[in-house]
């Protein structure tokens, strides 16, 4: 299944969203809480917490810092 073209920039904004809240979220977690017991609840808590914020953001900036890397190295 290949998606079209024109939905490109929302595909690369929830994957940049999922990944770096998967990622800030663990590490966060790991630094906060600690990796014992009761680590896999908080992380998905703040997983999802990095979610609802990171998917958005990314989609809303991501145009806007491309077009700002355009102007900055063109």
């Amino acid at each position: 299944m290949r998606l079209d073209k024109k939905y490109a920039p929302y595909l690369n904004g929830l994957l940049m969203g999922l990944s770096m809240g998967f990622l800030m979220s663990f590490v966060m977690t790991a630094l906060n809480v600690g990796l014992g017991p009761g680590f896999g609840r908080a992380w998905l808590a703040a997983f999802a917490v990095g979610g609802a914020v990171g998917i958005p953001t990314a989609l809303l900036l991501a145009p806007r810092v491309g077009a700002l890397v355009q102007r900055l190295t063109a």
